[in-house]
């Protein structure tokens, strides 16, 4: 299977730090960049972005074979197309030589879409999809899949000091440079970011509304992520 480009170019590398901030908080490691070392010089072409501090190295497991190496492959798949959709260059089981990128995820700042071309992305599984009735009720079905999407520890429960909570904020932080502490507890700024986010207006609250609940839940159905309009 593969996936095209879909997202507006995004050449910013301060955007790409963030992201790479973001991903640590999502599960996984980062490397081969000036801010997340190492970074091996001899291991990439002349003209690498790597060495320009355009690209970064993203891993979930460093197991080549069994239950470890699946699950990366797994949420690799599902954050391949969310990353595209977000505007950033990917390459992911490409192929074209033995090993091409089949054990880990290449991320980079991009100027334009023909820096991209089919075939960079090529996923080892299907498209992962949710299946959530749009009630606008976090309960645990929703709550698992937002999860499942985000690469936390999937339980169904809402616990905002953990995992999924600073998981939200540091993609807030990536996408809006909203600034937010990465403490998991999603108060008012978090809520008004989270909404801003998702096309809403200004809120008072300092709780996920229905109205945004609906809206996670219909892009989680359509993408597999909250990445993209529903």
């Amino acid at each position: 299977m593969s996936t095209l480009y879909t997202g507006n170019p995004v050449n910013d590398r301060a955007k790409l730090v963030r992201l790479g901030r973001e991903l640590q908080r999502r599960g996984c490691s980062v490397n081969e960049h000036p801010a997340f070392p190492p970074l091996h010089p001899g291991a990439h072409i002349a003209n690498s972005k790597h060495l320009t501090a355009r690209a970064i190295d993203v891993n979930r497991s460093w197991a080549t074979s069994g239950a470890g190496a699946r699950a990366e492959d797994d949420f690799f798949d599902k954050l391949a197309p969310e990353l595209m959709a977000r505007g950033f260059g990917v390459i992911w089981n490409r192929g074209n030589y033995p090993g091409d990128h089949t054990h880990h995820l290449h991320v980079e700042t991009i100027t334009s879409r023909s820096e991209n071309y089919p075939g960079r992305v090529k996923l080892k599984g299907r498209r992962w999809t949710a299946n959530l009735k749009v009630d606008g009720i976090g309960g645990p079905k929703s709550i698992a899949a937002l999860q499942t999407a985000m690469g936390t520890y999937v339980d169904g429960q809402m616990d905002w000091g953990g995992s999924l909570g600073k998981a939200l904020q540091a993609f807030l932080n990536t996408e809006t440079n909203a600034g937010l502490v990465i403490d998991g507890k999603f108060g008012y700024r978090s809520c008004q970011a989270l909404q801003a986010y998702l096309g809403f207006g200004p809120t008072k609250h300092d709780y996920i509304t229905r109205g945004v609940w609906r809206q996670l839940q219909r892009r989680l159905n359509a993408h597999g992520h909250i990445a993209r309009k529903a």
